[in-house]
């Protein structure tokens, strides 16, 4: 008997095959499609000649589960659960440009073909594949059974290689795509070959791979249609929550945030929640927003800007770009829309290591420095970089003893933001769940709008309204900054300069102009802005906690930053240490 799909649905076509006729059987895997032949001797195998075909679609196996139980019952495991599911990974990053670990042999001092897939997070974060260091193998479209493991410097394993000979998956998709061994993949030779993702299939404890060639394909494009910009942005139309607001005006007074706390609690979660809020698209599904795991083997800016590869092109170099600078460019293309950068997990690595040059041109509007172009090399990457003034970037950090601390360098240069969900949130969660709602999308003007009023905000121009307001603002940091002089941990210049931006950017927001409180924007930038970089042992901290504690209890509406001063003399009773993160 035979299967064939039919407008969705499956009819059963009557053939006569006996028991004995189904020994010899093969699967195969196409988008959607999982196809089952089988043959009545091992010539007629080897010839192609299949003497029966099953086809189900994947879209509708609730539907096909009792056919195909009951008549394939061979292909269930012993508990009589037949579980297929699919993931695809896009061989192309959200700019266009291949994966970076397809060439990540292409390095100076590398095998070339060394190649490895990297997994969405969704994926890397689920069970479809086994973690590491458990190897397996993939059966792929085209026969062969090919061994994979997880890999990266994490505990998840954030990408696939092949254990054995990590040159031998580069080889391998080389092949496929139809050029030489060692030559770098273009995104042109992934568009020609006309399929620019891999789906996986796990049928039970067995996995499977389609790369089927197709027709060829366009290049995506990266026009962003533009919009007259809605102003005032009203806040309370993406979220009433007060942390969300602390995270939008530290993005609209300085495009660095950090977001900090333990793992789960939700960190990752709000920067992609309001980069969707404010998404924008083009026709090919490029969006504003790119999510990058960090990895523990970052221990130089590579991954964040590429790097150049003198023996491409036939030793003439060329330049390989990142997601990250491909992201950038396109950012620079289109000013007057906002785009989000999302660093995730950004301490499994240090992150002077991989990030110092990015601060340094934050800070200073300079030029980086990609590479000195040799004379007679083509490439078209430019030698130096200037960060365009739309780029937000959020990193999110947990804290744990598999991350490393932050320098003060580094969280003097950001707002950060600590999340600490309640007891009775976390404890509600067991009953009701998170709150599955997609992020709906603002209306049309509203990321540009966000841009404007960032651009207006970072200039500096208070509104005459709050000029009174803060001049309140200047006697708590005269009296804070006289406190933490005594330990050697007084702010500058740059410290009161956000907190400025802050409250300004902090009014511009407030819909109704009579509630706009200043000591809640002084409270929320001392725990943002001032006691980050607060660590030490009692000695160096004790007494300065608590004679900051005595001078924030003056004001009742300190309530942010007096609860975190009193946790950190809690840690400093307990362990003889304590830092804000």
């Amino acid at each position: 008997m035979s299967f064939v799909n039919t407008t969705g649905k499956f009819e059963k076509q009557e053939k006569n095959f006996s028991k004995q006729e189904e020994k010899l059987t093969t699967y195969s895997i196409k988008p959607d499609l999982f196809q089952i032949n089988t043959y009545t001797s091992q010539d007629n195998k080897n010839s192609g000649h299949s003497d029966q075909v099953i086809q189900f679609d994947l879209k509708g196996l609730s539907d096909f589960f009792s056919i195909i139980k009951k008549e394939y019952p061979n292909l269930f495991s012993d508990n009589g659960k037949f579980n297929i599911s699919k993931v695809k990974v896009d061989l192309l990053d959200k700019n266009g440009n291949p994966q970076y670990g397809l060439n990540w042999g292409q390095r100076t001092g590398r095998e070339p073909n060394q190649a490895y897939i990297q997994l969405p997070i969704e994926v890397y974060r689920s069970d479809f594949f086994p973690k590491k260091p458990e190897h397996f193998f993939i059966h792929t479209d085209d026969g062969l059974d090919i061994k994979f493991t997880r890999a990266q410097k994490t505990d998840e394993g954030t990408a696939l290689q092949t254990p054995d000979d990590n040159s031998y998956f580069g080889k391998y998709i080389r092949d496929r795509l139809g050029i030489p061994h060692g030559q770098e993949i273009t995104a042109k030779d992934i568009l020609d070959y006309g399929c620019k993702e891999i789906t996986f299939f796990k049928i039970n404890d067995k996995y499977y791979m389609d790369f089927s060639r197709g027709v060829p394909l366009q290049e995506k494009s990266a026009s962003f249609v533009v919009s007259s910009s809605v102003l005032p942005l009203k806040l309370s139309k993406f979220s009433n929550s007060k942390i969300d607001s602390r995270y939008i005006l530290s993005l609209l007074a300085k495009p660095f945030v950090i977001l900090s706390g333990n793992s789960g609690t939700g960190k990752t979660r709000i920067a992609l929640r309001f980069a969707k809020y404010l998404e924008k698209q083009t026709d090919t599904e490029i969006t504003n927003t790119l999510l990058i795991p960090v990895g523990a083997d970052w221990t130089d800016n590579t991954k964040i800007l590429g790097y150049f590869n003198p023996l491409a092109n036939d030793g003439k170099g060329e330049y390989v770009k990142s997601e990250i600078l491909s992201f950038l460019e396109l950012a620079k293309e289109n000013p007057s829309i906002p785009f989000f950068l999302i660093l995730d997990e950004m301490n499994l690595s240090h992150v002077e290591r991989y990030f110092s040059d990015f601060l340094s041109a934050m800070e200073s509007g300079e030029p980086i420095l990609l590479y000195k172009k040799p004379e007679d090399c083509e490439c078209v990457v430019p030698e130096k970089i200037t960060l365009p003034e739309n780029l937000f970037v959020t990193g999110t950090v947990n804290i744990d003893e598999t991350t490393y601390m932050f320098s003060p360098k580094v969280l003097d240069r950001a707002n950060v933001i600590e999340f600490k969900p309640e007891m009775k949130d976390v404890l509600d969660n067991l009953i009701s769940g998170a709150s599955s709602d997609e992020q709906k999308t603002a209306e049309s003007g509203v990321a540009e709008g966000f841009m404007e009023l960032a651009n207006k905000i970072r200039n500096g121009d208070v509104p005459d309204e709050l000029k009174n307001e803060l001049e309140k603002i200047k006697p708590v940091l005269e009296s804070i900054y006289k406190i933490l002089e005594k330990s050697g941990f007084e702010f500058a210049y740059r410290t009161t300069k956000e907190i400025r931006l802050y409250a300004i950017a902090s009014y511009e927001t407030c819909e109704d102009k009579s509630q706009f409180n200043i000591n809640s924007v002084i409270d929320q930038q001392i725990v943002q802005k001032i006691l980050p970089k607060i660590h030490g042992n009692k000695k160096q901290i004790g007494s300065m906690l608590v004679e900051l504690k005595t001078e924030l209890e003056k004001n009742e509406d300190f309530e942010l930053s007096q609860a975190k001063v009193s946790s950190m003399i809690d840690k400093l009773e307990k362990y003889q240490y304590a830092s804000f993160i």
